[in-house]
C-alpha cells in the first residue's frame, strides 16, 4: 500500500498545480464533499498571499539575515548581553511562529477535526470465495448503506477469521452514531494483528467523536508509534487535539 502523503502536501502540491489530472480531480471530488477541506485550502491560499506580499518578503528577508548574522556574531562574541539580546530576538520569532501556528488551529472543535479527517474504510477485500451475502454487504457497505448492513456485518464478525470485518462494523457504527460500540470493537484488536494499525487510527477517530481528549491522545501516540502508513496523519491531527 502507498505511503498516505499529509494532508497539508496534498493541499500544497494542489496549490501548486504539481498534480497530474488524475490526482487532482480525485481531490477536487475530495474538495466538494468536505467543507473542512475547503476552509484549510482557504488558509492555505490566504497564507500564499500573504507570502507574496511585498511586507511579508521583507518580514522573511530580515528573518534570514537575522539568522546569517546569529550564526556568525554568536561565534565570535564574548559579550554575554550581546549574545542575550540575539537569542531574545530568536524567540521572538519563535513566539511569532507560535501565534500564528495557534491562530491556525484554534478554531477547530472536535467535530471539525473528525470531519476533516475521517474517511470510511474502504473495501479493498477480494471477495474471490466470499458467499453471496458476504458479496452483497460489502457492496451495501460499499454504497454506504451503513445502516441496512449492521446485522449482515455482526453475523460475519461472529464468524469470520480476519479482523478486517470489526473495521468494516466499526465503521458502519461510526456512521450510525453508535460510537460505543465501535470502539469496542477497535480495542479487541491485538499489536499483533496486521490490522492493529488502522484499528488505533479509527479508534482515534471514535474518541474525537466522542470528544474524549485524553483517549484520543493515547490512541493517537500508539499510531505514531507504530510508524506506519498513518503517522503523518496521526502527527497532524493530535496538533489539533492537543489545541481542543
Amino acid at each position: 500500500m502507498e505511503h498516505i502523503s499529509s494532508l497539508y502536501e496534498q493541499i500544497e502540491r494542489y496549490l501548486s498545480g504539481a498534480m497530474n489530472t488524475s490526482e487532482e480531480l480525485e481531490f477536487e471530488k475530495q474538495i466538494q464533499n468536505n467543507m473542512l477541506l475547503q476552509k484549510e485550502i482557504e488558509k492555505h491560499s490566504l497564507l500564499h498571499k500573504i507570502l507574496k506580499d511585498k511586507k511579508s518578503l521583507d518580514f522573511k528577508e530580515k528573518l534570514v539575515k537575522i539568522n546569517k548574522d546569529y550564526k556568525k556574531d554568536i561565534s565570535t562574541s564574548n559579550n554575554k548581553y550581546f549574545v542575550l539580546k540575539i537569542a531574545a530576538s530568536l524567540l521572538l520569532i519563535v513566539g511569532l511562529g507560535i501565534i500564528f501556528w495557534q491562530s491556525s488551529y484554534s478554531k477547530d472543535s472536535y467535530d471539525d477535526v473528525y470531519q476533516l479527517f475521517y474517511t470510511p474504510y474502504a473495501n479493498d477485500f477480494v471477495t474471490r470465495g466470499e458467499t453471496n451475502s458476504a458479496n452483497y454487504i460489502l457492496d451495501q457497505y460499499q454504497n454506504k448503506n451503513y445502516q441496512d448492513v449492521l446485522s449482515g456485518l455482526k453475523k460475519v464478525v461472529d464468524t469470520a477469521k480476519s479482523k478486517k470485518w470489526r473495521i468494516y462494523l466499526a465503521n458502519a457504527y461510526l456512521n450510525t452514531n453508535n460510537v460505543d460500540k465501535a470502539i469496542l470493537l477497535l480495542n479487541d484488536i491485538s499489536t499483533e494483528d496486521v490490522h492493529y494499525e488502522v484499528s488505533k487510527w479509527y479508534l482515534s477517530l471514535a474518541y474525537i467523536k466522542e470528544k474524549n481528549k485524553e483517549k484520543a491522545t493515547q490512541a493517537l501516540t500508539e499510531v505514531i508509534a507504530y510508524n506506519g502508513i498513518y503517522k503523518e496523519k496521526a502527527d497532524e491531527i493530535l496538533k489539533r487535539v492537543s489545541l481542543l
